[in-house]
């Protein structure tokens, strides 16, 4: 999949694990996944509005700032990859083939509705009461209690809020 991350649009893309087999299953390696994003967004200059890691997926709404979004997110899944496979057995491969789902955030509304699709996502699967009780996802931040451990979120770019009025 060619992914056209241009600099300044916002994206929403989710990648899923081989087979969607629940390789994301544990604490232990949603820490680790945790931690690769939070590492992986200041070296390739991205903006992280919302994220979620749950046990066969990852959601990711986000602005790159510059350079090539395709190649960041190969790092990314590759650096998680190196990270998660030896504690998985049975699975010679992390990653779902293809390039997942990537999609452009054209409006403010599709930007909160996406924002909101990504949060409730625990909470749907059965995995949390409160978006807020996942702490593999951006809605703590979001909602007044920072971790050092997650990635730093960021408010939508300007040019997004600034079409509210001419909707």
């Amino acid at each position: 999949m060619k992914r056209r991350g241009s600099p300044g649009v916002v994206r929403f893309v989710t990648f899923s694990c081989a087979q969607r087999k629940r390789l994301l299953a544990t604490p232990q390696i949603r820490d680790l996944v945790t931690s690769r994003l939070r590492e992986w967004i200041e070296p390739h200059d991205i903006a992280v509005h919302a994220w979620v890691v749950l046990s066969n997926h990852i959601h990711l709404l986000l602005t790159p700032r510059s350079g090539d979004l395709g190649r960041a997110l190969a790092v990314l899944k590759k650096d998680i990859a190196i990270e998660v496979l030896p504690h998985l057995r049975d699975s010679p491969r992390l990653w779902q083939a293809g390039g997942g789902y990537d999609r452009e955030i054209w409006s403010h509304q599709h930007f909160w509705k996406t924002f909101h699709y990504i949060h409730q996502n625990p909470c749907v699967a059965g995995l949390a009461k409160l978006p807020s009780d996942w702490r593999w996802s951006s809605a703590t931040e979001w909602f007044g209690r920072p971790r050092e451990h997650a990635p730093r979120v960021e408010p939508p770019p300007d040019w997004l809020i600034d079409l509210v009025g001419t909707i």
